[in-house]
């Protein structure tokens, strides 16, 4: 979407606010951007990218598109947007702890806004959700010209779109939402005007809200019950029938919601508990194979030093035995090295008449330089012996590849 990358060209974390703004795309396509002057509660304006359009909201069976308008931060999405419900021209708000009449939503959610737990995604849905509960506009009765609702006085929050509030002079306002062709809403019943009642209580008075930080809407009063006999109410016209079916049926809905909630959570539940039990077994199973290797590695270690220690055991015992023969002149040079086989035998006497030659053309060539050996005679002698030297060398070959040795 390249025209909603240059809308947020100047925000300050503008490509994890596009990230944000896309996961709407697809899910609530109703929802398109744009950007608009923005009011604040000090007076100053500051353009922002703001989302308008409507979400879809599950309302007592019966599906509604509910038409809002989120405002964008600069600081996006590290500062929670600012969030209103924007009615059509047939439509009234209805103020609830929720939404306030001039049609600013409060939500605990909001308040506790922290990225990344926190996106428009999961903010439109608990929207969705809130409204399904207490729907926050009701069609305007036909005869009812449109007033502006009185204020509801909430707290200091961040500040109002332009027109609510009382714009600077000169400031155009924003342009109201057109008309989108929604369904029905519900039509709110008349305002019950109960008599005036000396109680020891006083005139009722509103009721602060410790949850949201702002007033409660006040309560009217109960109205008397009809006198025994009647089987409806004065004020409404209602059947006693009719109220107490409709009050059995959203009580059945609000159970099966949550039922359907509990059961989604202990499925998820227990498919966590499923996964980790098959972590945990294949992680079993690998600790037994390494267990296996160990002991196996062990035994082979106790084997291999067994064995150490008798190949120790005939060293030392060799050693005590040379050591114990205190005549040198008893050992035998020849008889030190015994070959095993013949072949080994006949490779032993030829390695050593091949090294004496070579012993001899080395002492031949030191006489040589001290003139102890004429030239004719050294020539003569070196000839001879190489002779020899190469024939010793060539049987000395066929010998190890007859044992098989490398050459």
């Amino acid at each position: 979407m390249p025209a909603l990358k240059s809308l947020l060209s100047d925000y300050v974390h503008s490509d994890l606010s596009y990230k944000d703004v896309s996961k709407l795309a697809t899910p609530y396509p109703d929802l398109k951007p744009g950007k608009d002057k923005f009011m604040y509660n000090d007076g100053t304006t500051r353009n922002l990218v703001r989302l308008v359009g409507t979400i879809p909201v599950l309302y007592r069976s019966s599906r509604y598109n509910i038409p809002i308008e989120l405002w964008l931060q600069p600081t996006h999405p590290y500062t929670a947007p600012i969030c209103y419900v924007k009615p059509t021209s047939d439509m009234l708000v209805k103020a609830s702890p929720q939404v306030d009449s001039n049609g600013k939503v409060y939500l605990p959610y909001l308040t506790e806004w922290k990225f990344p737990q926190s996106d428009l995604y999961t903010l439109v849905q608990i929207l969705s959700l809130t409204f399904g509960e207490d729907c926050p506009v009701y069609k305007k009765p036909a005869n009812m010209p449109y007033a502006a609702p009185a204020p509801y006085a909430p707290p200091p929050q961040p500040g109002y779109p332009p027109g609510i509030g009382g714009p600077p002079a000169g400031y155009t306002p924003m342009p109201t939402l057109p008309a989108r062709g929604f369904p029905s809403y519900p039509t709110a019943r008349p305002p019950y005007q109960p008599p005036a009642l000396n109680t020891p209580y006083g005139p009722s008075r509103p009721a602060y809200n410790a949850a949201y930080g702002y007033p409660a809407p006040t309560r009217p009063p109960v109205p008397p019950f009809p006198p025994a006999g009647q089987g409806q109410y004065q004020q409404t016209g209602y059947p006693d029938a009719a109220v107490r079916a409709s009050l059995v049926s959203a009580v059945d809905e609000k159970l099966k919601r949550r039922l359907k909630q509990t059961i989604a959570q202990a499925d998820a539940e227990i498919e966590s508990l499923k996964k980790c039990q098959n972590d945990l077994q294949r992680g079993s199973q690998r600790l037994e194979n390494i267990i296996t290797s160990l002991e196996k590695d062990n035994d082979d270690i106790e084997r291999h030093f067994i064995v150490l220690k008798q190949k120790n055991e005939d060293i030392v015992k060799a050693i005590d035995e040379v050591e114990n023969k205190v005549d040198d002149s008893e050992t035998d040079v020849d008889e030190a090295v015994q070959p095993t086989t013949p072949l080994y035998h006949q490779m032993l006497n030829l390695f050593a008449s091949e090294n004496a030659i070579e012993d001899t053309l080395y002492y031949l060539g030191d006489a040589l330089k001290m003139g102890l050996v004429e030239l004719e005679i050294y020539l003569k002698q070196v000839r001879t012996l190489s002779r020899k030297q190469f024939e010793l060398r060539a049987l000395i070959f066929k010998a190890r590849q007859k044992a098989g040795l490398r050459c």
